[in-house]
């Protein structure tokens, strides 16, 4: 039921764009595909000076359709960086820079808090696979950044200032 409610609040959201939008294809996130995890403080080294907060169904919606551009937009620059790598490099050629993202198929655990100014800021935790050693659903799930290239990445967002930051994404074997 709620799946069914978030892609009505996707669809309302695009109808009510007066300017550019920024269309949120295939948004629609199963329960079985997402947490969103309390903050503690002594549990969490994300953040510091924060409260816990709350998502709620028109958040999470803000939160993609601000994911989807920086996605975009960062895959945008590893296509350039590739064209201009094997241009340099034509003995060397790649198919992929390795650092690219996907967002199908990938976990998600999302960690709000109010920060010191007010604002509510989101840390989001990607991966792309079920680990095996802990429960995803109520702790962080560390990929230990041991080569898992872009199956494992995280970023935050700061849903007052349309800000997104810090994004990271793992190392990954040559």
């Amino acid at each position: 039921m709620k799946k069914y409610f978030l892609l009505f609040c996707v669809s309302l959201f695009l109808l009510s764009c007066k300017k550019k939008c920024i269309v949120v294809e295939d948004f629609m996130l199963a329960e079985s595909e997402y947490t969103i995890l309390p903050f503690s403080e002594n549990k969490y080294y994300i953040f510091k000076d924060v409260k816990e907060a709350t998502l709620s169904d028109k958040e999470l919606i803000e939160i993609e359709v601000l994911f989807q551009k920086m996605v975009t937009e960062h895959n945008e620059r590893q296509v350039k960086w590739l064209a201009k790598h094997n241009k340099e490099n034509p003995k060397n050629q790649w198919e992929k820079t390795g650092y690219e993202l996907e967002t199908k198929g990938f976990k998600r655990q999302y960690l709000p808090v109010i920060n010191e100014k007010g604002e509510k800021e989101v840390w989001i935790n990607f991966f792309c696979n079920d680990p095996k050693d802990v429960s995803w659903k109520t702790e962080i799930y560390d990929s230990g950044m041991a080569d898992g290239g872009n199956c494992f990445y995280r970023l935050k967002i700061n849903l007052a200032t349309k800000q997104v930051y810090h994004l990271f994404i793992d190392s990954h074997s040559p």
